[in-house]
């Protein structure tokens, strides 16, 4: 699929963020293609928790997120709610590093620990 085929079919432009925040649990989707696939980074926030990410790739034919999506958490530094846009920030700037760890096969991205994770700067 392609760009152009993608945003005609689902009304959604590549690499850029979608947030739906009226209301808990917060989610935020940005959806950008790697090796011909469609995948999607997705935030979520509750009350109760700080924002949680994972990286999705999304059910074929349609593209969209579901049952079928294959789904792996991506372990992230503390943001409250009022970071989000650092938050999107430090993700879409290491987008070739989550991916790399896709391919390996990895079932939690973690960048935490990971020596391929830039140095956070949360300022």
């Amino acid at each position: 699929m392609t760009e152009i085929e993608f945003e005609e079919q689902t009304a959604k432009k590549l690499n850029m963020w979608y947030d739906d925040l009226l209301w808990c649990p917060s989610q935020c989707y940005y959806y950008f293609m790697h090796d011909e696939k469609m995948f999607c980074l997705r935030l979520r926030w509750r009350h109760c928790n700080p924002w949680t990410a994972e990286v999705i790739k999304c059910a074929e034919p349609d593209y969209n997120i579901d049952n079928n999506s294959i789904r792996k958490p991506i372990e992230i530094p503390f943001f409250t709610d009022d970071e989000l846009e650092k938050l999107k920030s430090y993700l879409t700037d290491r987008l070739d590093g989550i991916m790399e760890l896709w391919k390996q096969g990895k079932e939690c991205i973690d960048f935490i620990s990971s020596k391929k994770s830039p140095p956070i700067n949360i300022i």
